[in-house]
């Protein structure tokens, strides 16, 4: 019970935790060098940074580019972007610097980073989950809408792989309270559809609507679509939860047993 407890304590959605160690060592080490985990955030980082790039500035896309900030696929690149970029800024300080203090409360650089993981995990999953069940099927009805199937990928999919893997390498704990973090972007994502909407703003091509699914000029489908969000992205986040859960529950055994992935 207390573990359930433990889920939905104020203490977690203000960002509150005794152990730093815990944002810039992996669950799977056995020492506690901050390099590893430096080394494997740089990476990510990396690969963050070159997907938002490419959507920027590939010759296809850069004639959109004003265009660029309006779809959660962006908002979600630039989150995970900002999250690895945190992450590794945080290793980046425990390894020049030495461990991290937290007596007085965690640092509000830690906090920051722990806060935009809470959002980036759950919304990468959500954008893949959301694109390939519903925007993409649509897309198929305009033939302007043909997308480089490469950069399609990795701005849908091969984010919300860079996001568990730095999920799986961590030792960051979640809490069912801090949903209210990813929840409130998606909230103010949709309220962002609607005033662009009735703003007269379009997309790229000239129609009224970011995502066709997000139509408002259709508000029952609109007010579907987001009511199908909510319970998607509640799920989601319930998944980031266990898998953490069964992360630190498998890290435990392989210690118990004397096994490392990172000695």
């Amino acid at each position: 019970m207390g573990a359930i407890r433990n889920q939905f304590r104020w203490k977690k959605l203000k960002l509150q935790d005794d152990n730093a160690s815990d944002f810039y060592l992996s669950c799977w080490q056995r020492n506690r060098m901050a390099m590893p985990m430096l080394c494997i955030r740089l990476v990510l980082f990396a690969g963050c940074l070159g997907t938002l790039l490419s959507s920027m500035l590939l010759p296809e896309r850069i004639i959109y580019i004003a265009y660029w900030p309006l779809y959660l696929t962006q908002w979600g690149l630039l989150m995970n972007l900002i999250t690895t970029g945190m992450a590794t800024a945080v290793s980046a300080v425990a390894y020049f610097k030495g461990p991290i203090d937290a007596t007085f409360g965690l640092p509000w650089y830690i906090r920051l980073f722990w806060g935009c993981y809470c959002i980036s995990v759950p919304v990468a999953f959500h954008i893949t989950v959301f694109y390939y069940s519903f925007v993409m099927a649509s897309m198929d009805e305009f033939e302007e809408y043909d997308l480089n199937p490469v950069l399609d990928v990795f701005t849908h999919g091969v984010n919300s792989i860079i996001m568990f893997l730095l999920l799986f390498t961590s030792n960051i704990s979640v809490y069912f309270v801090q949903f209210l973090f990813p929840f409130a972007l998606m909230v103010i994502y949709m309220v962002f559809t609607i005033i662009y909407y009735y703003a007269g703003g379009t997309n790229p091509f000239g129609d009224r609507f970011i995502y066709l699914a997000l139509d408002w000029g259709e508000p029952i489908t609109a007010t579907a679509t987001v009511f199908i969000s909510a319970g998607v992205v509640t799920s989601l986040y319930i998944v980031v939860v266990l898998m953490t859960v069964l992360r630190n529950l498998l890290s435990r055994k392989l210690k118990n047993d004397n096994l490392y992935i990172i000695s």
